[in-house]
Formats: structure tokens, C-alpha cells, sequence
């Protein structure tokens, strides 16, 4: 929308030979507030100066001597590539204002002048040629930016094409029917077909014959709830080459809303390496549990008869050979086991049997299943139960393995004569069972990995105290599974603290994987007498 400030500083040139003439419009129209106003007597420099300045109007007297208003407008044309020339007439001929009109002059005016009639016609024209200017430079912006816009789209769109025919995954998009309507380069080699044998053909000649059915189904029920999803995973999915072979794959599915419909663009997986080295890994797992855990666990059994029957500690150095030779033989089962541990609970078939245990006991059994380590390292063992009738539900056997991994810990970081304690204690939101050593404490640079596979910290003598250093992840991956939660903190007066927390089944919350218990500080366990003592 135009405001009077921009029509009243429009620029304006008149041409008349009357010097009078000329005076009187200029009065006429700086008196009406117009700024911008020139004039001439000589029609031969009026193209010129149009060239010049570019007048919003020229009003032009048709009535001049050498040449007249007609020819100059003619002059004008030559110059406009649109032949639009922004003149209003000046006339005393009743017969010239149709002429002026035909030649290209916008409108006129009669002498002699009204004022009025000047002014109201000089503000209609420039109101509609700077309305017409303004719409065009609007109209070219527009054409500007649809222009970058649509570069831009092009842009996109030939990233993306490079993108997907340069993503080394297969993907398919089809419709809302079923139907292929793009392929990558990658489906083309996964699959054996010409881009175009695969377009506009029904999505199921990817899939065997037995299984088409079914895919039906499923397709019909995602279009029903359309969300990204992954299948394949956990179960065996097969896809169809054009040459009648198989191949395991595992697939995501992501809708895509597009003008025409819901469209579904499928990433294709081929994870047939992915089966291979998954074979070859049970293959291995089957290997180390029945080629070396089990023969080791007989040697081990074999030296521990000659050493508690055959031979004695007075025949010198075929004991202590024997002895190593059994501590050695145990630490490679053990490690043996935590590898098979680690595998099971990454390839999910570690089972849980949950149920409701007392925790008292479970802690007992741990301490004395451990006496005969601790008593070997000089360790004393005690145990303080501020929450004799604590329970939780949990994988007995998992959890004393967890009891046991920790206690073994803290015996291994004590010094001779020192003492672990264990305690433990309940909320209302779980229970807690604390493990502290009296140890030197857990490096700064050491902590964030003390939950890593194969981590192991030095102790104060600079060497490390044995194990796989997979003791503490497998911990970590118990608990994940019981719901709880591990953690440790330095000590009052030295050594470490783990805390393991469980939920406390009173407040009818079973254990979820993955859930974790509700943390707290070590002071919500008030001490308590002694339940038992050892060493």
C-alpha cells in the first residue's frame, strides 16, 4: 500500500514551451506538496532526461513549435522495452485527447487549467504507476526467491539421491499398496535386479514365496500404526534374490509422508557375515566350555587329590609346584567362566529365575563361601545386619555371584590383618548391601573405567592383584538385570565402599531390566551388632 509521502516525493517533469505555463504548474504543484518537480521548454532534451532521472509523470504539452508532443512521445517509446511512457497530455484541442491517448499518453488534461482537475488526475496516474512499479518489483522478488527455492530443492534432492545410492545398506520405498517406486544401488547388488525390473512390481518379490502371505499381513498392520520400527532382530528373516537364493537380513522400516500418500522407506541389511562370525562365536563358546573349562576343571580336581592325599607339604618343592600348578589351573577356569558370562548375558541367553529370598542368608553363604580366601590373605570378615529380615526379589545364585565377586575384590585390595565389613540395611524404597575394604582407595584416572571389560587398577605396590578384569562388568550387567543398582565412594578413613542396591519388594515393584533401584547415602544404614565374625 502506497502512503502520500511516496506520491508526493514521486519525480515529476514538465515540458511547455510557455514559459508561463510551466510556472504556473510548478506553483500549482509545489503548493500541493510535491517535491521532486522539473521542468523544460525545449522538448528536444526531454529523452534525455528521462533517460537520466526515470519521471513517474511528464507532463507533456502537445502544442509545441520544432516538435511536438506526439513526436516526443514517439521518441519515448524507443527507449521503454514495455512501450510504457508515464505522460500526461496537455491539450486546448478537443480532438488531440483521443490521439494522445492512441500515441501512448496515459491520460490529459484541458487548457484552460482547473487546479483541481490537475491536481486529482496527477495524483490518480502516479497512484497507479507506482502501484504497478511496486507490484512488478514484488511480482520479480517472488520470481526471485521460487527461483532460489527451487535450487534449493534441486540441491536437496540431489543430495539425497547421491545419499541413498551411496548408502552401502539397501533401501526400498514403496506405497501405500505395496509397490516399489524407489531402489538404491545397493538393492540392485543385494538382490541381483535392474533398477527398473523392480519399479512399479510389488514389494513381496523381495520376499520367498512361503513367507509373502505373512508379509501381507504385517504390511497392513504397520500402514494401521505407521512408526519406525526394526524386524529382523532376534529372529530369522529371509529375502529372495532374483536368482531363487536366500539370505538372513534385518530391516527398519520409516514412514514417509509424501503428497501422494504414506509412503515406507525399508533399509535392507544383508547380515549374513553377521550370522558367520555369530556361528563361528557359539562355535567358540562350545569349544572354550567343553574342550578347556571342562578337562581344566578335572586337572584342577586331580591336583587337589595329590595335594590333600599324595603329597604333603614335607616333600619341599613338588608341593609348591603342585600348588601352583592348581591356583593356576582354578584362576583359567575362572577366567573361563567369566568369558562364557559375558557372552551369555550379551547374546541374551543368560537366564534369571526370579523369586523372594532373604538376604541374611544369601550374605552368609557368600562370607563363607569366601572364609578360606580371606583367611589365606590375612583378612578378617564381618558382617553387620541392621536389616536382619531385609528380602528382595532377585536370581538367588546371580546375586551370590555379584556378593561373591565384590568380597573377593576387597580381600584381594586389604592389607594383611585388615577387615572387609559387609552391612546391610533397607528403606522404604530398597536394600542395600555395602561392601568396604580397608584398602588404598581407587585412582582418580581409574574410575570412570572401573565398570570397563578388562579393567584392573594396580594396588599400592604398583602391580595388579590377578583376575580377567571382567569381574566388575559382569557385576554391573547382573544388577542391570535385578533392577538394581552399583556403585561405589571412598571410604570414611580410607578404603572403598560398594553399595548394591535391589528394590524393595514390600512396595510391590518387581525388578525390570534395565530399571534401576532408587540410590542413597551410606548413612541410612545405622550400624549394628555383628552377625558374624571370621578370621
Amino acid at each position: 500500500m502506497l502512503s502520500s509521502l511516496e506520491i508526493l516525493n514521486a519525480k515529476i517533469l514538465i515540458v511547455d514551451d510557455q514559459d508561463t505555463n510551466l510556472r504556473l504548474l510548478t506553483r500549482i504543484l509545489a503548493n500541493a506538496g510535491y517535491t521532486s518537480v522539473a521542468s523544460t521548454n525545449n522538448p528536444g532534451e526531454v529523452c534525455e532526461l528521462h533517460r537520466r532521472n526515470r519521471y513517474d509523470l511528464i507532463l507533456l504539452d502537445l502544442q509545441m513549435p520544432g516538435l511536438d508532443g506526439f513526436e516526443v512521445m514517439e521518441a519515448l517509446k524507443v527507449n521503454e522495452a514495455d512501450d510504457y511512457i508515464p505522460v500526461l497530455a496537455i491539450t486546448a484541442q478537443p480532438a488531440h485527447k483521443l490521439r494522445a491517448l492512441k500515441a501512448g499518453a496515459r491520460d490529459f488534461i484541458t487548457k484552460p487549467f482547473d487546479q483541481a482537475e490537475i491536481l486529482m488526475r496527477i495524483h490518480n496516474m502516479l497512484e497507479s504507476h507506482l502501484l504497478q512499479i511496486e507490484a512488478k518489483n514484488y511480482g520479480e522478488f517472488l520470481e526471485q526467491m521460487i527461483d532460489e527455492r527451487t535450487a534449493t530443492l534441486r540441491e536437496s534432492e540431489e543430495l539425497f539421491r547421491h545419499a541413498v545410492e551411496a548408502c552401502p545398506s539397501g533401501m526400498v520405498m514403496t506405497d501405500d499398496g505395496g509397490n516399489i517406486v524407489m531402489v538404491n544401488g545397493e538393492i540392485e547388488r543385494q538382490f541381483g535386479y535392474r533398477r527398473e525390473e523392480l519399479i512399479g512390481r510389488p514389494v513381496e518379490i523381495l520376499i520367498p514365496e512361503r513367507m509373502r502371505g505373512q508379509h501381507v499381513d504385517l504390511r497392513e498392520r504397520f500402514f494401521a500404526c505407521p512408526e519406525s520400527r526394526t524386524i529382523g532382530t532376534g529372529r530369522d528373516l529371509l529375502a529372495l534374490r532374483k536368482d531363487g537364493t536366500e539370505f538372513p537380513a534385518e530391516i527398519g522400516l520409516t514412514p514417509v509422508a509424501a503428497r501422494s500418500g504414506l509412503l515406507v522407506m525399508s533399509v535392507i541389511i544383508d547380515i549374513t557375515e553377521r550370522k558367520r562370525v555369530e556361528r563361528l562365536k557359539d562355535e567358540f563358546v562350545s569349544m572354550v566350555s567343553h574342550e578347556l573349562r571342562t578337562p581344566l576343571t578335572s586337572i584342577s580336581g586331580s591336583l587337589g587329590l595329590l595335594l590333600g592325599a599324595g603329597v604333603e607339604e614335607s616333600h619341599g618343592s613338588a608341593h609348591r609346584l603342585l600348588t601352583i600348578a592348581q591356583r593356576n589351573c582354578q584362576r583359567l577356569i575362572r577366567l573361563l567362566n567369566d568369558i562364557l558370562d559375558i557372552e551369555k548375558m550379551e547374546s541374551g541367553k543368560l537366564t534369571f529365575n526370579f523369586e523372594r529370598i532373604a538376604v541374611v542368608p544369601l550374605v552368609e553363604q557368600a562370607i563363607d563361601g569366601i572364609r578360606n580366601f580371606a583367611e589365606s590373605h590375612g583378612i578378617r570378615l564381618r558382617f553387620d545386619a541392621a536389616a536382619a529380615d531385609a528380602e528382595v526379589e532377585a536370581d538367588s545364585l546371580r546375586l551370590l555371584q555379584v556378593l561373591t565377586n565384590l568380597l573377593s575384590n576387597a580381600i584381594k585390595f586389604s592389607p594383611s590383618g585388615g577387615e572387609v565389613i559387609v552391612a546391610l540395611g533397607s528403606d522404604a524404597e530398597a536394600v542395600r548391601i555395602s561392601v568396604r575394604d580397608h584398602g588404598p582407595g581407587i585412582p582418580e584416572d581409574f574410575r570412570p573405567r572401573m565398570f570397563e571389560k578388562f579393567a584392573q587398577a594396580d594396588s599400592a605396590d604398583g602391580h595388579q592383584k590377578g583376575g580377567s578384569g571382567l569381574g566388575l562388568n559382569i557385576v554391573r550387567q547382573i544388577v542391570d538385570r535385578l533392577g538394581g543398582e552399583i556403585f561405589f565412594e571412598d571410604a570414611p578413613g580410607g578404603g572403598t565402599v560398594f553399595h548394591l542396591t535391589l528394590p524393595n519388594p514390600t512396595q510391590d515393584r518387581r525388578p525390570s531390566d534395565g530399571e534401576p533401584a532408587a540410590p542413597g547415602g551410606s548413612d541410612v544404614f545405622p550400624p549394628a551388632e555383628p552377625r558374624a565374625v571370621a578370621g
